[in-house]
């Protein structure tokens, strides 16, 4: 099922997961989305994010490192979830 169909098919916020090694990177996100998702965050380098992220099927997925996006990135384009990547150490 696509993110689009679970969020379709269930009442409620879609899902954001966040990857991170940034805990406030996970309490920046949440704030900004507070009312309009409901956000989950997850420690990074915890081994195979693709499959995770299969399992968990969120809308979309908050990655803060190179390798974390190239893994989520194969999730998002099979979900047609958004993928966002924020660089901390390149403040972008």
């Amino acid at each position: 099922m696509t993110a689009e169909a679970r969020s379709a098919a269930e009442p409620g916020f879609p899902l954001v997961a966040v990857v991170s090694s940034y805990p406030l990177l996970a309490e920046a996100v949440e704030g900004a989305l507070e009312g309009i998702a409901e956000v989950r965050a997850f420690p990074a380098g915890q081994g195979d994010t693709a499959d995770f992220l299969r399992l968990l099927q969120p809308a979309a997925v908050v990655v803060d490192s190179a390798e974390e996006a190239e893994a989520a990135a194969e999730f998002a384009r099979e979900a047609r979830a958004t993928l966002v990547h924020v660089s901390l150490r390149e403040d972008r």
